[in-house]
């Protein structure tokens, strides 16, 4: 991080929004075999918005 102006470094990380209509269009026949799932996916938004499980 020594390269980056300390503006930017000293910033919280925030995370890109995923547009859901983007994930939808993903063919998951690519992911066939991988055997991780996010169970955290879409945790945070629920928080933010005041939502639960």
């Amino acid at each position: 991080a020594n390269n980056f102006d300390r503006d930017f470094t000293s910033e919280d990380p925030v995370l890109t929004p995923v547009d859901p209509a983007v994930i939808k269009t993903i063919n998951q026949e690519e992911f066939r075999g991988f055997s991780f799932v996010n169970h955290e996916y879409g945790k945070f938004d629920m928080e933010a918005s005041g939502q639960t499980h």
